[in-house]
């Protein structure tokens, strides 16, 4: 009886929070604009409809309330789904969850209404859900190759685990038919283009144009297959650059004693760690819409992060929650090793960086230097090398530098660790 007790508060409070929210959306209504007003009223539908909703599983929790408590609770559980969002809890019956989540994706205000009433529209706009249209140049991809991309989608699984840890908007065939479409396109024009630049040639001559016109679309080709992994490797790279100071963050926002799926609702909001951000917000999604509970939520990004260190943070914060231990002890220590480890990484480079500043004096200054010297000595006898003049090995020399220089540069903006 207890827990059904409880289940009726949730509820009750969720009803006075839509309530308000449809007060704040009344206030706005009055000096929105006529297109401002078609998505206030399809808001106020949707509110409407979870109210309808939520008084329909408290008028059922009434009925079923009893005061055999253990088989009252056992019913509820069986009968009522939770649905956890960013501002409470509501149960509602396991019938109605697919039209409540739906009705809450309704109620995304979509655009803002410049009145005095401003920060009651935000508030309004704290459970929306962001929805994307696809590029019109993705969708006729997808009509082209669409078939094409179905029979390939089995050799190219791997690919749909990337594209989720790269958090690129494309699902696994979409993406498959943008790399056949654009590979196919630029195959087309390079061999057109070689045929073009190989007129009254020879034979041999428009053999040799067209097979070289071939490496491009097939480089094109492993670019794009390799980009997905390219790109969550980057986001895991500033994912652990952030992870120090958003974990500090954490553990202060946790200090307060904040409900813990609270706590990643404000860490999904803030700006200052945009990577760790993104994290957070797959969290909060996974509960506002999805409907999971938080450690459930947890568990489902740690197996899809690239980041070994943010998994096991997940998974920690996500073991904590379930045994009962404290999540602010936890966080501070854990806050503790990985800003050591990003310390530690960070002497690690500066030592590898005078290496190769060594590797840089050595190679790209001395040598250039001693070069010129006997250059300079091999002009003044008209002496030559392998039957080149002293001028193109010093135009040869000037031109090799300009390219290990940047090549050298290219190197150390790879090499180097996020700041």
């Amino acid at each position: 009886m207890n827990e059904s007790m409880e289940y009726l508060k949730e509820n009750v409070k969720k009803e006075e929070s839509i309530s308000n929210d449809v007060t704040a959306l009344l206030e706005a209504y009055h000096s929105a604009s006529q297109d401002e007003r078609k998505f206030l009223e399809s808001s106020f539908k949707s509110y409407f409809g979870q109210l309808e909703i939520i008084n329909n599983s408290i008028l059922e929790m009434s009925n079923d309330i009893s005061f055999d408590s253990k088989n009252s609770d056992r019913k509820n559980k069986e009968k009522y789904k939770r649905i956890i969002t960013s501002r409470g809890s509501v149960f509602v019956n396991k019938e109605d969850r697919s039209r409540y989540l739906d009705e809450l994706k309704i109620a995304d205000v979509k655009k803002s209404v410049k009145t005095g009433s401003s920060r009651a529209m935000n508030r309004a706009e704290e459970d929306k859900v962001e929805i994307r249209n696809p590029s019109q140049f993705v969708i006729f991809s997808n009509k082209v190759f669409k078939k094409s991309a179905k029979n390939l989608s089995e050799n190219f699984s791997f690919l749909d685990k990337n594209l989720k840890q790269a958090g690129m908007p494309f699902i696994l065939t979409s993406y498959i038919s943008l790399m056949l479409f654009l590979t196919i396109s630029i195959l087309i024009v390079s061999v057109i283009l070689a045929l073009v630049l190989s007129l009254g040639g020879s034979f041999l001559t428009i053999s040799r144009n067209v097979l070289i016109s071939l490496i491009i679309p097939a480089l094109l080709f492993v670019f794009l297959l390799a980009y997905p992994n390219l790109q969550a490797q980057g986001n895991s790279k500033k994912l652990e650059s952030e992870m120090p100071f958003a974990l500090s963050h954490m553990a202060a926002i946790a200090s307060s004693k904040i409900e813990p799926s609270k706590m990643f609702g404000i860490m999904a909001e803030s700006k200052e760690y945009p990577m760790f951000s993104s994290q957070m917000k797959k969290i909060k999604n996974q509960m506002d819409i999805y409907g999971y509970d938080l450690t459930t939520a947890l568990r489902n990004v740690s197996k899809l992060s690239v980041n070994r260190k943010f998994s096991e943070l997940l998974n920690g914060i996500s073991t904590i929650i379930i045994s009962g231990g404290d999540l602010l002890v936890y966080l501070k220590e854990k806050s503790k090793d990985v800003l050591l480890d990003y310390k530690l990484s960070r002497e690690k480079y500066s030592n590898i960086i005078g290496m190769y500043s060594d590797i840089y004096t050595a190679l790209l200054i001395v040598a250039p230097l001693i070069l010129m010297l006997v250059l300079s000595f091999m002009g003044s006898v008209g002496a030559s090398f392998a039957g080149l003049s002293v001028p193109f090995l010093a135009n040869l020399g000037i031109v090799a530098i300009v390219v290990l220089n940047i090549l050298f540069i290219l190197f150390l903006q790879i090499t180097q660790p996020e700041i």
